[in-house]
């Protein structure tokens, strides 16, 4: 199972000092930087493991400027001169293929999938494309970097570069060389221009003296540090084939070391965030989504009970009063339902244009302020009472597992759980989660805003949202991130159900509706009708061809007078019946 590491921490900005260098050569002078907060955050999202080490030979001189890798390769470039100027390829197991003279004096080096194409930013303000087994370059742009000595990161999946000059990085679009945005704040080495700079697509990286690298989002907020080999003093920086890789280098010659860690995947990033309007009151209890709308309910006394729907944009729609109490939302892609665990044991589907409410179970649940996470592709629901997590078929309303040992957090009643199909996440306070396996077993801590306290969480729309609860209105937030990836295409089958069921209609006695659930062992053709007790046929609900898996009818009796009725259920080798009380 794939699994992520990701960390949104709280905003910080801290300062950086001013290089005492003005030659690349120069780099005696030593000028300290401090940390943010100090020295850094926690060691949280990332755990850099060695995995290689590739000796970066440059006998001709110069420094080990930066490392890119095309799938097949590794691209290694020298800086210092333009006379030190070469290409050096190796493999993926780190041997030397080849070194080729490009006469460029290299400052960053990278590879764009998009184009097949090994850039190098230059000593100047230069940006070019190079043939790493002919030497040939090709100029791009000139004049569109803010400094000769500046270093470049690229994320391929934006097209936009990062250029690194003393603590502020410009923002710059590949398609056009135009400088979009600036930021500034980042922490940077005391070593001449050792202006560093990495990015994973998710995160930006920039490494300071002693190992210590500062992790920041794409907007420039500082996340956290922590610490590589020391044995480098930050001079090169560089992420490639899902590693993040750090430069010893041997100032001159005749080698230098890349060391390349894995534990620094891109994790995290935020796609999404849509206002959750409930100046009606309450509490953000839950987003769905039925791939075309979102759905989002309110908690906190059946008054706050309504359900709002924005487009995938976030726009919103309209606002329908549902008259629930709601704790939790889920969508289900097999009978197409929204259905609502609201305060209580009970669960009920829900019309999000009409706001019309529909009893399925009553008494199902453990707890009235438990908190539901739906599998659509297990057809199993995940109910959470105070770290302990029941699970409940939603064909039967039956519970068939108990698992205990959850984290959860302490405001209130905050026992806040999503799953993604493959893994149960809960929330914590300070924005901390925890990932288990669906059969309870912990796997690792992950991390999402601080702003939000943990009250709820939901995974929808192949996205994990964290709701920034704004207690009692009269907005909160709910922010989707990627990342946590779900089940594959090759999943997306309904469970083949492990026997033959026509459940007891719910609700039963009903006055003018109720709803019939049952499970196909095998697709075939299907009659579902309704008896009085003369054993007349009065209505046919269903008469067609049903793939294998969970169904469910609605009968709309309104028409037809009290008493006692039968439905009854038949395919090509079996039949059942069961007994329903319309009263009004």
């Amino acid at each position: 199972m794939k699994k992520t590491l990701f960390a949104l921490l709280i905003f910080t900005i801290f300062s950086a000092f001013a290089l005492a260098d003005t030659t690349l050569e120069g780099m005696d002078d030593f000028v300290s930087v401090s940390g943010p907060g100090g020295g850094g955050g926690a060691i949280t999202q990332y755990n850099p493991q060695l995995e290689i080490s590739i000796t970066h030979d440059f006998s001709v001189g110069g420094h080990s400027m930066g490392i890119a890798c095309d799938g097949s390769y590794y691209y290694m470039i020298n800086g210092g001169s333009s006379s030190y100027g070469v290409i050096l390829t190796h493999n993926l197991n780190g041997n030397f293929v080849r070194s080729v003279a490009t006469s460029l004096d290299g400052r960053a080096v990278f590879y764009n999938p998009g184009d097949g194409d090994i850039y190098v930013k230059v000593y100047g303000h230069d940006l070019y494309t190079v043939n790493p087994v002919s030497g040939a370059t090709t100029l791009i742009y000139s004049g569109i970097f803010h400094d000769y000595q500046s270093r470049v990161a690229f994320n391929p999946a934006t097209q936009l570069m990062y250029e690194m000059v003393e603590g502020t990085v410009y923002v710059i679009e590949l398609a056009t060389g135009n400088t979009i945005s600036t930021m500034s704040g980042f922490g940077y080495g005391s070593w001449g221009y050792n202006w560093a700079i990495a990015t994973n697509g998710a995160h930006l990286f920039t490494w300071t003296d002693g190992g210590t690298v500062y992790a920041y989002d794409l907007d420039g907020n500082y996340e956290e540090s922590f610490t590589i080999s020391s044995g480098s003093y930050g001079w090169s920086l560089d992420f490639a084939n899902d590693m993040l890789w750090a430069a010893v280098d041997a100032n001159g010659g005749p080698s230098g070391v890349w060391y390349g860690y894995s534990g620094v995947e891109a994790g995290l990033s935020l796609v999404i965030s849509i206002i959750h309007d409930f100046s009606v009151g309450g509490h953000s209890m839950g987003i769905a989504c039925d791939g075309n709308y979102y759905y989002m309910v309110n908690g906190g006394s059946p008054s706050y009970g309504v359900i709002l729907t924005h487009d995938l944009n976030g726009n919103f729609v309209r606002s329908v009063a549902i008259g629930l109490s709601s704790r939790s939302v889920f969508y289900n892609r097999f009978d197409g339902n929204i259905y609502v665990k609201a305060y209580g044991e009970d669960l009920y589907t829900v019309d999000p244009v009409m706001g019309t409410a529909t009893p399925v179970y009553t008494g199902i649940f453990h707890n009235d302020q438990s908190r539901v996470a739906f599998n659509p592709f297990t057809q199993l629901m995940y109910e959470m009472v105070e770290g302990t997590v029941y699970v409940i078929e939603i064909a039967t309303g039956n519970t068939v597992d108990v698992m205990t040992g959850f984290n959860y957090g302490s405001w209130g009643y905050n026992w806040s759980i999503a799953t993604n199909g493959l893994q149960l996440f809960t929330w914590t306070d300070g924005g901390t989660v925890y990932a288990y396996d669906l059969d309870g077993n912990f796997e690792e801590t992950l991390f999402i805003p601080s702003g939000s306290y943990g009250w709820s969480l939901d995974y929808c729309n192949n996205m994990l949202w964290a709701a920034d609860d704004a207690n009692y209105g009269p907005n909160g937030v709910w922010y989707g991130y990627s990342g946590v990836e779900g089940p594959t295409d090759v999943m997306e089958e309904a469970p083949a159900p492990s026997e033959f069921i026509l459940s007891q209609n719910y609700p039963n006695p009903f006055n003018a509706s109720t709803t019939i659930r049952y499970s196909l062992l095998q697709s075939g053709p299907v009659s579902i009708s309704i008896y009085n007790l003369l054993g007349q046929e009065v209505a046919k609900l269903s008469e067609e061809m049903q793939e294998a898996g969970q169904h469910a009818f609605t009968w709309d009796a309104k028409d037809f007078p009290s008493g006692i009725y039968f439905a009854r259920l038949k395919t090509e080798n079996r039949s059942e019946s069961i007994k329903m009380a319309l009263l009004k």
